[in-house]
């Protein structure tokens, strides 16, 4: 199993979200299942330009090793249930996997709207 620096602990370390060594040694296996804590103490305050891929490690590599969805597993934990907003055992032994998509819309969607100031420019105001 081998571990790397992605998003906000790779900007504070390395001055990028996503280093191409970690890229590489993603893509050398690509199959596998990334786990990642994407955020350092600077990394959630970082604006920069430029496509999704440059502004944050995971999609880099998302976007890079095309990868079309993301799991997000769910467990239940007795000493966790009684904090939980369901009735009681409604949630007792849960074991799920969501199934997200993740090749269009928020993630890699081309910008669209109303680009304000050049409509005004256009009506001379």
């Amino acid at each position: 199993m081998a571990e790397d620096l992605l998003g906000g602990a790779a900007w504070d370390a390395h001055g990028t979200f996503c280093t191409d060594q970690t890229f590489e040694a993603a893509s050398e296996r690509p199959t596998r299942c990334w786990w990642a804590r994407w955020a350092g103490p600077n990394g959630t305050s970082i604006v920069l330009p430029g496509p999704p891929e440059e502004k944050d490690g995971l999609m880099r590599l998302r976007l890079g090793l095309d990868a079309y969805v993301g799991m997000r597993p769910a467990r239940s934990f007795a000493s966790l249930e009684p904090l939980l907003p369901y009735r009681d055992g409604l949630a007792t032994g849960a074991d799920v996997l969501v199934l997200r998509e993740m090749t269009g819309g928020a993630f890699f969607g081309t910008p669209r709207g109303i680009d304000r100031p050049a409509r005004r420019a256009a009506r001379g105001l």
